[in-house]
């Protein structure tokens, strides 16, 4: 394969690679983001991307390489979901919730979702939250992109914690990109997307 051909590469090109020479290639023509700068990389997220149901291209956008750990944008798992025809939507957006016989108030995000059960064939639905009384616990909260983007942070998590425990057929036990951050105590400022989505930017200077 020419870097020529890598002009018009696809799903089907990335998926065919075998050698270590052609994703040397691959690598050298500047089609893959940034991060991905090993062949090894790159193998082991197409690979990776296969064992989520992803095609080559969006694992290799969507998964990277944080300490060493395979990880996933955070702004995949709602997409990931409707993949698998499982409906949600945000019941509580880091909303005030009075906490009954208590004085506490907490910041509240919460999701509720809907599917077709595998066994029984009927809908099923359940709803999924986090406080921001939690995160404080956890001690993320004090954290420089919690503090700049609190109701994003606390999205994105939410969504994390409620697929590994509701789903964990989806994520297989990976973690996100954002979790990974926090867990390592990273100092790494993450962007906003235009669909109001926190997605960690310039991954080549985390990983390792």
């Amino acid at each position: 394969m020419s870097k020529k051909e890598l002009e018009k590469v696809d799903n089907t090109v990335l998926s065919d690679l075998k050698t270590r020479e052609e994703y040397e290639i691959l690598i050298e023509s500047g089609a893959l983001p940034s991060s991905i700068g090993t062949p090894e990389k790159a193998m082991a997220i197409i690979q990776m991307g296969k064992e989520l149901g992803l095609p080559a291209i969006v694992a290799m956008n969507n998964i990277n390489m944080i300490q060493g750990r395979a990880v996933i944008s955070s702004t995949m798992l709602g997409a990931m979901l409707k993949a698998r025809n499982i409906e949600w939507v945000w019941t509580k957006d880091h909303a005030v919730e009075e906490v009954q016989d208590s004085e506490d108030i907490r910041i509240v995000t919460e999701i509720e979702f809907e599917w077709i059960s595998k066994v029984t064939k009927k809908p099923k639905s359940t709803t999924f939250s986090i406080t921001w009384a939690q995160m404080e616990v956890a001690g993320y909260t004090e954290k420089q992109n919690w503090s700049k983007y609190p109701k994003e942070m606390m999205r994105a998590r939410c969504m994390a914690y409620a697929v590994r425990a509701i789903f964990p057929e989806v994520l297989m036990g990976m973690y996100t990109d954002l979790e990974m951050l926090d867990a390592n105590d990273i100092n790494k400022d993450v962007k906003l997307s235009p669909e109001g989505d926190v997605y960690v930017d310039d991954a080549e200077e985390i990983i390792e």
